[in-house]
């Protein structure tokens, strides 16, 4: 009865073994597959040496807010800004963060 009984319960466990197996490499694979982006992070300095400057002069001429700042990327991904200009007589350049890696950025580049 005891040899009855292991060659019908060797079968199930054995099958029960390799399927939980064989989840857990799926589960592996599915979670390299979906591996969070390496994205940049951030981090503003305070700002220092303020100046308001006048731009122009009469009493209509805008005031003009300086300041020295920086910023440090504390992230795992690259920060990479791409910008152009329509002409070389545009002064204003139009610039976007791409994403160096093979998914794409949520900030709309991408490769």
């Amino acid at each position: 009865m005891k040899s009855v009984l292991a060659w019908r319960v060797l079968p199930v466990l054995s099958a029960l073994a390799l399927s939980a197996f064989a989840l857990v490499l799926i589960g592996r694979a599915s979670s390299a597959a979906g591996a969070p982006a390496r994205l940049p992070d951030l981090v503003q300095q305070t700002p220092r040496d303020l100046e308001i400057t006048r731009a122009g002069t009469g009493p209509k001429a805008p005031y003009v807010l300086g300041f020295r700042s920086a910023v440090s990327n504390i992230g795992d991904g690259a920060l990479v800004i791409e910008g152009h200009r329509r002409g070389p007589e545009i002064g204003t350049m139009i610039a976007g963060i791409r994403d160096p890696g093979p998914h794409r950025s949520p900030f709309g580049g991408g490769t």
